[in-house]
């Protein structure tokens, strides 16, 4: 059965089997939230997006309120990336509505913006929704554009994935001098998280699908491939 109104999928048990773009990982919200701000992780996961030479590395992150407001967070940097071997100027601005919501721009070659809808599904299992806005061009260009960028987001987010579905959270991490905001960040987010929720989770905890069933029951594909609205 296939509800009217979002698309939900239910079994003949009445439960609920799919949510239509939805993808589950195995991690906490705050785990996929990070990532934003791990400047490191940009060049060893994604290539070519935090080169690794003197001069040419990423900028160091700024993390800053938007017009006062302590719940609103801007996240801003600058890179170098290589496209068909030349190096090109790249940016990133993130906007963050408290811990649940974010708006990513993003601009190296093309042009994109991403808004991500996480939903904690329990303690340890994320159910995230993305939709991607892209320029409005000529038809055909259009549509080679959707495909480019469509494709080359749902592989960085796949790149990220077994990250997120493997990291533990240290409390007090070793960081370098290249590492971005990590600790303002982790400050920031805890005075919006719930006191009851860890921003962690445990490693032998049991887990749960989007489904609500175990792991066992059904299967959790990590592939974000699909999970993308296309809106011009």
């Amino acid at each position: 059965m296939v509800g009217g109104f979002h698309g939900w999928r239910f079994g003949q048990d009445g439960k609920l089997a799919e949510v239509p773009l939805a993808k589950c990982i195995e991690t906490t919200l705050y785990e996929i939230s990070e990532n934003g701000v791990d400047r490191a992780h940009f060049g060893v996961v994604h290539g070519g997006a935090c080169v690794q030479e003197a001069g040419e590395h990423m900028q160091q992150m700024e993390m800053k309120p938007i017009d006062g407001h302590p719940d609103k967070m801007h996240i801003s940097t600058r890179y170098k990336i290589s496209v068909l071997g030349r190096r090109i100027d790249a940016k990133l601005d993130i906007y963050l509505l408290g811990s649940a919501l974010n708006y990513t721009e993003g601009e190296g070659g093309l042009s994109y913006g991403l808004s991500a809808f996480p939903c904690p599904i329990d303690a340890h299992t994320v159910e995230n929704v993305y939709v991607l806005f892209t320029p409005k061009r000529w038809p055909l260009i259009q549509y080679a554009q959707n495909k480019i960028v469509s494709w080359v987001v749902s592989k960085e987010i796949d790149n990220d994935v077994p990250i997120w579905e493997n990291k533990r959270f240290n409390e007090a991490p070793m960081l370098s001098d290249f590492d971005g905001p990590i600790i303002q960040y982790r400050r920031w987010f805890a005075s919006a998280f719930p006191d009851k929720v860890k921003p962690h989770r445990d490693a032998d905890a049991p887990r749960r699908s989007c489904s609500g069933k175990s792991k066992d029951e059904v299967g959790v594909t990590s592939s974000s491939r699909g999970a993308f609205r296309i809106l011009n």
